[in-house]
């Protein structure tokens, strides 16, 4: 539940319209671009169309190639679920199938790697992603703290 405290605390510090707006193709292999912090309706908006949120661990990678039952190549990423936040258990091992075309853009995950995910819903295809791409995906380090950049800060801020 430190993550539903965490969102609760992001929506309050983060600051509003001021800030610059994401730029829908921009990418950085981060989960925020630098120096740019999530305006609130954006974050509004992220935890309005999640139909999963949840913080953790990827344990595989795995590209699976288009076939006559698929036509399309997907990359399907396992998670274990450290934190449930929405449509997910603690502990579930999850499987997220993306397009794999966003592995080509520079969305790609690490075995072991920590995220706090708001994913889309999935589609028709049994596909998702991040809402609002590489925002939608935050870093979680060592410390279980999801970094935050922000225009105004200088660096980076930190929530538990």
């Amino acid at each position: 539940m430190r993550f539903v405290l965490a969102l609760t605390i992001l929506a309050s510090i983060v600051p509003a319209a001021a800030e610059p707006r994401l730029q829908p193709s921009a990418h950085v292999s981060g989960a925020v671009l630098p120096g740019v912090a999530i305006p609130k309706p954006v974050l509004r908006h992220i935890i309005r169309d999640s139909g999963s949120i949840f913080a953790g661990t990827v344990i595989k990678v795995e590209r699976i190639d288009a076939s006559p039952a698929s036509a399309i190549a997907t990359t399907q990423i396992t998670f274990r679920v450290d934190e449930a936040i929405r449509g997910v258990r603690q502990g579930q091992v999850v499987q997220v199938h993306e397009w794999s075309g966003l592995w080509q853009t520079g969305e790609r995950y690490r075995v072991g790697e920590r995220v706090l995910l708001f994913l889309y819903p999935q589609s028709k295809l049994g596909l998702t992603s991040p809402v609002g791409g590489t925002v939608g995906r935050l870093q979680i380090d060592r410390n279980r703290r999801v970094a935050l950049k922000s225009a105004s800060a200088a660096g980076a801020r930190t929530i538990e």
